[in-house]
């Protein structure tokens, strides 16, 4: 995913992951948006149809990255170094800001994490995911086609979701 896309996604987040200081994170909880597979061909937009994604006065509402906002404050208050990063297909709640993958300090917050992190009707993933950050200032690597790749892509086609 494009560098530039992001930011433009998470315009506005008060609590995004991209002001995040460290070049790594602990990702805690992904947000799917809502989505349709139809076919090309197909006459009508079936994701119109959806009873989500659209309030009753018409507004379009991204519930993922309003889901992974208020999660994000709920952690905030628990006095968690919480971040959200909202991409084109999910929206991703992580804690925290380390050095490296290495960090003491990572594996200590991904212990107490696994074994404490309880909130009503939320479920996190099992054990929480180091996640890669570029960092602020961070210069960006050119990939084939101009794109700068991001980690983001990495992590989310490394991570295995158990099957609910």
């Amino acid at each position: 995913m494009d560098i530039s896309v992001l930011r433009k996604l998470n315009k506005g987040e008060d609590f995004s992951l991209l002001q995040c200081k460290k070049p790594v994170t602990l990702a805690v909880k992904l947000f799917q948006t809502a989505s349709v597979v139809q076919p090309k061909s197909a006459k009508e937009n079936l994701f119109g149809k959806l009873p989500i994604g659209v309030t009753k006065s018409g507004e379009e509402v991204d519930y993922a990255a309003q889901s992974a906002h208020n999660l994000v404050e709920v952690l905030r208050k628990s006095k968690l170094e919480a971040y959200v990063l909202h991409t084109k297909y999910c929206s991703i709640v992580t804690v925290g800001g380390y050095d490296s993958l290495e960090d003491p300090s990572l594996r200590s917050m991904q212990n107490l994490l696994e074994s404490r992190l309880r909130i009503a009707m939320v479920e996190f993933f099992p054990r929480p995911v180091p996640m890669k950050v570029r960092a602020k200032g961070e210069p960006e690597a050119s990939a084939p086609g101009g794109k700068p790749p991001h980690v983001v892509d990495h992590f989310l086609r490394s991570l295995t979701l158990p099957l609910a």
